[in-house]
Protein backbone atom coordinates (compact mmCIF):
# COMPACT_ATOMS: atom_id res chain seq x y z
CA UNK A 1 0.00 0.00 0.00
CA UNK A 2 2.85 2.22 1.20
CA UNK A 3 4.86 1.90 -2.38
CA UNK A 4 1.47 2.40 -4.22
CA UNK A 5 0.72 5.66 -2.69
CA UNK A 6 4.58 6.65 -3.26
CA UNK A 7 4.09 5.89 -6.67
CA UNK A 8 1.44 8.06 -7.18
CA UNK A 9 2.88 11.00 -5.41
CA UNK A 10 5.45 10.67 -7.71
CA UNK A 11 3.26 10.58 -10.39
CA UNK A 12 2.05 13.91 -9.81
CA UNK A 13 5.16 15.51 -9.23
CA UNK A 14 6.24 14.37 -12.21
CA UNK A 15 2.80 15.52 -13.63
CA UNK A 16 3.33 19.29 -12.18
CA UNK A 17 6.94 19.38 -13.26
CA UNK A 18 5.94 18.95 -16.96
CA UNK A 19 2.91 20.75 -16.71
CA UNK A 20 4.97 23.79 -15.14
CA UNK A 21 7.66 23.56 -17.51
CA UNK A 22 5.20 23.88 -20.31
CA UNK A 23 3.89 26.63 -19.14
CA UNK A 24 7.21 28.38 -19.00
CA UNK A 25 7.94 26.90 -22.29
CA UNK A 26 4.63 28.72 -23.59
CA UNK A 27 5.72 31.93 -22.28
CA UNK A 28 9.16 32.16 -23.91
CA UNK A 29 7.50 30.72 -27.49
CA UNK A 30 5.22 34.25 -27.03
CA UNK A 31 8.36 36.07 -26.10
CA UNK A 32 10.60 35.24 -28.95
CA UNK A 33 7.81 35.86 -31.16
CA UNK A 34 7.23 39.35 -30.24
CA UNK A 35 11.22 39.82 -30.61
CA UNK A 36 10.55 38.60 -34.46
CA UNK A 37 7.72 41.19 -35.60
CA UNK A 38 10.23 44.09 -32.94
CA UNK A 39 7.43 44.36 -30.04
CA UNK A 40 10.37 44.07 -27.55
CA UNK A 41 8.47 46.16 -24.98
CA UNK A 42 5.12 43.87 -25.10
CA UNK A 43 7.86 40.93 -23.90
CA UNK A 44 8.46 43.07 -20.27
CA UNK A 45 5.33 42.37 -18.66
CA UNK A 46 5.68 38.44 -19.61
CA UNK A 47 9.30 38.26 -19.28
CA UNK A 48 8.35 39.82 -15.39
CA UNK A 49 5.66 37.32 -15.21
CA UNK A 50 7.80 34.40 -15.83
CA UNK A 51 10.13 35.98 -12.92
CA UNK A 52 7.17 35.79 -10.36
CA UNK A 53 6.09 32.36 -11.36
CA UNK A 54 9.85 31.03 -11.51
CA UNK A 55 10.48 32.44 -7.53
CA UNK A 56 7.55 31.51 -6.00
CA UNK A 57 8.35 27.96 -7.45
CA UNK A 58 11.78 28.30 -6.95
CA UNK A 59 12.97 27.68 -10.38
CA UNK A 60 16.41 28.82 -10.37
CA UNK A 61 17.19 28.38 -13.99
CA UNK A 62 14.02 30.02 -14.99
CA UNK A 63 14.89 33.32 -12.99
CA UNK A 64 18.11 34.09 -13.72
CA UNK A 65 16.77 33.11 -17.49
CA UNK A 66 14.12 36.14 -17.13
CA UNK A 67 16.29 38.64 -15.10
CA UNK A 68 19.02 38.65 -18.31
CA UNK A 69 16.10 38.90 -20.65
CA UNK A 70 14.56 41.43 -18.76
CA UNK A 71 17.75 43.22 -18.24
CA UNK A 72 18.56 42.98 -21.99
CA UNK A 73 15.55 45.25 -22.70
CA UNK A 74 16.29 47.51 -20.06
CA UNK A 75 19.47 48.26 -21.13
CA UNK A 76 18.18 48.63 -24.50
CA UNK A 77 15.39 51.54 -24.12
CA UNK A 78 15.98 54.93 -24.69
CA UNK A 79 12.95 56.20 -23.18
CA UNK A 80 13.03 55.89 -19.50
CA UNK A 81 11.45 59.45 -18.65
CA UNK A 82 12.40 59.38 -15.09
CA UNK A 83 15.74 57.83 -15.71
CA UNK A 84 15.21 55.39 -13.15
CA UNK A 85 14.80 51.80 -14.64
CA UNK A 86 18.72 50.59 -14.46
CA UNK A 87 18.53 51.12 -10.65
CA UNK A 88 15.43 49.51 -9.81
CA UNK A 89 16.38 46.93 -11.97
CA UNK A 90 19.94 46.40 -10.00
CA UNK A 91 17.98 47.27 -7.00
CA UNK A 92 16.22 44.13 -7.12
CA UNK A 93 19.38 41.92 -7.78
CA UNK A 94 20.43 42.92 -4.27
CA UNK A 95 20.04 40.29 -1.84
CA UNK A 96 19.43 37.60 -5.03
CA UNK A 97 22.02 35.77 -4.45
CA UNK A 98 20.55 34.14 -1.23
CA UNK A 99 17.91 32.57 -2.42
CA UNK A 100 19.85 30.73 -5.20
CA UNK A 101 21.85 27.24 -4.03
CA UNK A 102 24.97 25.57 -5.67
CA UNK A 103 25.76 25.81 -9.37
CA UNK A 104 22.93 27.87 -9.83
CA UNK A 105 23.61 30.87 -7.05
CA UNK A 106 27.67 30.71 -8.60
CA UNK A 107 26.12 31.29 -11.96
CA UNK A 108 23.93 33.99 -10.70
CA UNK A 109 27.45 35.82 -9.41
CA UNK A 110 29.04 35.03 -12.90
CA UNK A 111 25.95 37.07 -14.73
CA UNK A 112 26.09 39.91 -12.46
CA UNK A 113 29.52 40.89 -13.55
CA UNK A 114 28.32 40.61 -17.12
CA UNK A 115 25.15 42.78 -16.21
CA UNK A 116 27.27 45.84 -14.89
CA UNK A 117 29.96 45.68 -17.65
CA UNK A 118 27.33 45.38 -20.50
CA UNK A 119 25.55 48.39 -18.77
CA UNK A 120 28.49 50.17 -18.65
CA UNK A 121 29.21 50.03 -22.52
CA UNK A 122 26.15 50.29 -23.25
CA UNK A 123 26.01 53.47 -21.77
CA UNK A 124 29.87 54.40 -21.31
CA UNK A 125 29.85 57.65 -23.65
CA UNK A 126 27.74 59.32 -20.80
CA UNK A 127 29.30 57.54 -17.34
CA UNK A 128 32.87 58.98 -18.85
CA UNK A 129 31.59 62.51 -18.40
CA UNK A 130 30.92 62.18 -15.06
CA UNK A 131 33.51 63.33 -12.17
CA UNK A 132 34.76 60.25 -10.60
CA UNK A 133 33.59 59.30 -7.06
CA UNK A 134 33.38 56.14 -4.95
CA UNK A 135 29.33 54.92 -4.92
CA UNK A 136 29.09 51.65 -4.52
CA UNK A 137 26.03 51.41 -4.16
CA UNK A 138 23.67 49.71 -7.12
CA UNK A 139 20.23 51.15 -6.45
CA UNK A 140 22.31 54.79 -7.63
CA UNK A 141 23.91 52.78 -11.14
CA UNK A 142 22.53 55.77 -13.20
CA UNK A 143 24.82 58.19 -11.14
CA UNK A 144 28.23 56.23 -11.14
CA UNK A 145 31.06 57.15 -12.64
CA UNK A 146 33.69 55.34 -14.65
CA UNK A 147 35.90 54.55 -11.26
CA UNK A 148 32.97 53.15 -9.84
CA UNK A 149 32.32 50.24 -12.31
CA UNK A 150 36.12 49.86 -12.64
CA UNK A 151 36.67 49.40 -9.07
CA UNK A 152 33.07 47.09 -9.38
CA UNK A 153 34.49 44.97 -11.40
CA UNK A 154 37.92 44.60 -10.39
CA UNK A 155 36.40 43.24 -7.14
CA UNK A 156 33.87 41.08 -9.08
CA UNK A 157 36.60 39.13 -10.51
CA UNK A 158 38.34 38.64 -7.45
CA UNK A 159 36.09 36.81 -5.16
CA UNK A 160 35.07 35.25 -7.79
CA UNK A 161 38.75 33.57 -7.68
CA UNK A 162 37.88 31.61 -4.59
CA UNK A 163 35.22 29.41 -6.39
CA UNK A 164 37.87 28.78 -9.48
CA UNK A 165 37.70 25.08 -8.35
CA UNK A 166 33.53 24.73 -8.60
CA UNK A 167 33.51 27.08 -11.62
CA UNK A 168 35.54 24.22 -13.31
CA UNK A 169 33.01 21.65 -12.42
CA UNK A 170 30.08 23.40 -13.84
CA UNK A 171 29.14 22.24 -17.31
CA UNK A 172 27.70 25.52 -19.01
CA UNK A 173 25.20 22.82 -21.39
CA UNK A 174 23.39 22.29 -18.30
CA UNK A 175 22.61 26.10 -18.92
CA UNK A 176 22.06 26.38 -22.52
CA UNK A 177 17.89 27.73 -22.21
CA UNK A 178 19.80 30.79 -20.23
CA UNK A 179 22.13 31.53 -22.88
CA UNK A 180 20.27 30.24 -25.90
CA UNK A 181 21.32 33.58 -27.81
CA UNK A 182 24.45 33.58 -27.37
CA UNK A 183 27.12 32.43 -30.52
CA UNK A 184 29.71 30.09 -30.41
CA UNK A 185 29.04 29.05 -26.76
CA UNK A 186 30.07 25.30 -27.46
CA UNK A 187 33.43 26.92 -27.28
CA UNK A 188 33.29 27.41 -23.58
CA UNK A 189 32.83 23.91 -21.79
CA UNK A 190 32.61 25.27 -17.97
CA UNK A 191 31.27 28.20 -16.79
CA UNK A 192 34.80 28.47 -15.38
CA UNK A 193 35.86 29.00 -19.31
CA UNK A 194 33.06 31.60 -19.89
CA UNK A 195 33.93 33.74 -16.36
CA UNK A 196 37.88 34.05 -17.69
CA UNK A 197 36.80 35.18 -21.25
CA UNK A 198 34.24 38.01 -19.70
CA UNK A 199 37.49 38.40 -17.18
CA UNK A 200 40.15 38.85 -20.06
CA UNK A 201 37.20 41.37 -22.04
CA UNK A 202 36.95 43.70 -18.98
CA UNK A 203 40.84 43.86 -18.59
CA UNK A 204 41.17 44.47 -22.46
CA UNK A 205 38.99 47.03 -22.46
CA UNK A 206 40.98 50.49 -22.92
CA UNK A 207 37.96 52.65 -21.77
CA UNK A 208 38.57 51.15 -17.96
Amino acid sequence: MKNKIFAILLLLASFTALFGQKSYDDQWKKITENYKSGKYKSNLPLILEIQNQAMKEDNSIQLIRSLKAEFSIINQTEDDTKNDSSSKFFTKLKGLDAQLKGDDKLLYQVLLGEFFSDYYNQNQWRINQRTNINNQDSSEIETWSKLDFKNYLIKHFKDLESSKNALQKIQMSKYKSIFEETEDLDYFSTLFDWNTMKEIEFYNNSQL
